[in-house]
This record gives C-alpha cells, sequence and structure tokens, in this order.
C-alpha cells in the first residue's frame, strides 16, 4: 500500500493517488471477495464492528471517518483471518479471487492523512481486541456453548460471602482445568476449597463436569446442551452430589439468553431430589458485557439475583463477576463471585 506525500516521497498505507483535476486524495484497499466464513469469524464480527465504532466516534474530530475505517477495517481483516505477514505484496490478501475496490476521498493533505490514517490503525488493529466471543458471560448459568476441539483452559472461580447470620465471613475457592474434548464436547475438574471466618481454608471437594451440545448453533429455535456434574468429598462423612441440567441458550444479535433446568441430589439414604433453575441475560458492550442472572431452588424455596459484569481480555482470556443478592430470608446472604479463566 502506497500514499503520495509532499515532493514525491511514498509511505506505506494504502493504496494513494490524486483523482485528476480536484487537487484530493483517494485511498483504496483491497477487500477479500465474499467466502464461506468460520463460525468463529461470524462471531467475532458482531464485536469488532461495535469497537471500531466506538473507537472512530471516539476520535472523530481529528480525520474523515470513512478513510480511517476502510483502512482500519483491512488491518483487522487481516488480523482476524491470520494474513498480516504474508507474501510479498502486502496489497494483496492471499487466496482471493475477485478484488472489490472500495475509494474514499479526503480533503485532508498527504502529510496530515497519513499520519492520522497511521495512528487510528495502529489503536484500532491493537485495542480492538476479539471481544467476548464464544466465553462464558455468567457466573452461574450455562449457555449451550462449549471450547472448541483441542483447546484447554484453567479458571478460578471465587466466592466471599458476608454471612450476617452468624457474624462471619465464608470464603470458596475453586481452581478448574477444562478442555475442548470435541468439538460439542467439554470437561472440566475442579479443586474446591472452602474458609470460615474462624476457621482455616481446608481443601473441601473434586468436581467433575461435562457438557455437551446437541445441535449446531442456530439450527435450532433454541440452542440445547446437557450438563452433567459431580462432587466427591473429600470429607468421607459428607454425601457426594450429583447435579445435572438442561441448558437452552439463544444469542440474537448483541443479547445473550440463557436458561438452566437444573436437578441435584444427595448421594445419601432418605436423600431426594431438588430442583432448581437459572436464567441470564447479557449484552455485549464496547468494553465486554453486561447482564443479570436470577437462580435459585425450588425445592428449599431459595431465589438469589445479580447483575454481572464481564470483561474480555486477550485473545480468549475473560474475567466475569457479578454481586449476588437474596430474594428471601432462606437465601445465601450477599455475595461477591469471580472468575477468571485462561484459555489456550
Amino acid at each position: 500500500m502506497g500514499a503520495r506525500i509532499g515532493g514525491g516521497h511514498t509511505t506505506t498505507i494504502g493504496h494513494c493517488r490524486p483523482t485528476p483535476g480536484s487537487g484530493q486524495w483517494s485511498i483504496s484497499t483491497v477487500i477479500p471477495a465474499p467466502r464461506r466464513t468460520t463460525k468463529a469469524e461470524d462471531c467475532h464480527r458482531q464485536i469488532w464492528s461495535s469497537r471500531e465504532r466506538f473507537t472512530l466516534r471516539a476520535f472523530a474530530w481529528h480525520w474523515p471517518i470513512e478513510a480511517v475505517q476502510t483502512v482500519a477495517e483491512d488491518r483487522l481483516n487481516r488480523y482476524k483471518l491470520g494474513l498480516s505477514g504474508r507474501g510479498s505484496d502486502p496489497d494483496v490478501l492471499p487466496n482471493t479471487t475477485v478484488a472489490r475496490t472500495d475509494t474514499i476521498r479526503t480533503k485532508f493533505g498527504g502529510h496530515h492523512m497519513s499520519r492520522y490514517v497511521l495512528a487510528a490503525s495502529g489503536l484500532l488493529f491493537f485495542a480492538a481486541s476479539p471481544g467476548f466471543c464464544h466465553q462464558r458471560p455468567f457466573i452461574h448459568t450455562y449457555e449451550s456453548w462449549t471450547s472448541s476441539k483441542g483447546s484447554w483452559s484453567i479458571s478460578v472461580h471465587t466466592d466471599f460471602a458476608i454471612n450476617s447470620r452468624r457474624g462471619g465471613r465464608d470464603f470458596r475457592n475453586q481452581i478448574e482445568l477444562g478442555n475442548g474434548t470435541t468439538e460439542r464436547w467439554a470437561n472440566a475438574v475442579y479443586l474446591v476449597s472452602q474458609k470460615d471466618y474462624s476457621k482455616n481454608l481446608k481443601f473441601d471437594a473434586v468436581r467433575f463436569k461435562s457438557i455437551y451440545r446437541l445441535a449446531r448453533h442456530n439450527r435450532l429455535a433454541l440452542d440445547p446442551a446437557l450438563y452433567l456434574g459431580y462432587k466427591l468429598k473429600a470429607d468421607s462423612e459428607k454425601a457426594d452430589e450429583m447435579e445435572g441440567r438442561l441448558v437452552l441458550s439463544k444469542d440474537v444479535r448483541r443479547n445473550h439468553y440463557a436458561y438452566n433446568i437444573i436437578v441435584e441430589k444427595r448421594l445419601a439414604s432418605g436423600q431426594s431430589y431438588r430442583h432448581g433453575y437459572a436464567l441470564g441475560w447479557a449484552r455485549d458492550t464496547n468494553f465486554g458485557a453486561l447482564g443479570v442472572e436470577v437462580y435459585g431452588s425450588y425445592s428449599d424455596r431459595t431465589h438469589q439475583i445479580a447483575p454481572v459484569v464481564a470483561f474480555p481480555f486477550g485473545k480468549k482470556n475473560w474475567w466475569v463477576a457479578a454481586l449476588v443478592f437474596p430474594l428471601n430470608g432462606r437465601s445465601q446472604p450477599v455475595t461477591l463471585r469471580t472468575a477468571l479463566k485462561f484459555k489456550w
């Protein structure tokens, strides 16, 4: 890509040339021909688009929006498709059969145009991370998305409760190791530790989790998945627990909806099944996601509500936090719940 500045010097930004007789400059970028996209690219496109608009609005008074957006989208497309740095000609994307050229005119002189366009391209290229795609924007509710095949993750889940009824504080920590076994099946193991205010931190249980997505994304009105969990208590005097969920979720533009039907059982004589629910809504924003969850147990008559905020960082990592409030006297006290996930 090239642009002419002053007395004939050329710098690399894009196909730039003077428009005859107008005294203006034109920017042309080569955009790949339409092709079949992957589900990851489809999912990322929405987040990238919203972040580009946000960043461009913040700096709109410095340069023409059209020129910046054209060059920035070219750089972002290269990054998302993994094509940056390939080939000897930086103006032509590999595997492109048909080139479509968009020309945007700007009244800025060559020197100012190159400076601002380069600044905007760099800002968008590094600041607009791939967003919250395929990451769980909830703290308790599950969606039908599963980790991609062969991927691994480590997560740290922390619950900090102020227990006003006993005048103490409860703390629970879970370290999770997860793996995408297939494109539809994911498994994880948790190490659970717990601490009361007046006691030392102690190892409490090992948890196993498996979730299987029943259909391809967006093939049905609601995307279904099955969840199965098992908790092996460290104290042999305490009964192990099993948990099953029917997970229903749907992504509509920037909104995420999820509903879980939950069945739990303590594996001890005389213990009956307990029925619960989890309902969540979240919306993608320019910095992550905001939402709310309502969950509880019909059997125990406990109900909680939790506003949720989620922040992605890097390409695949994320952090979620929720402040959980009880809706009746049977529910747990106010609890701060966080989850930090690193994926590769």
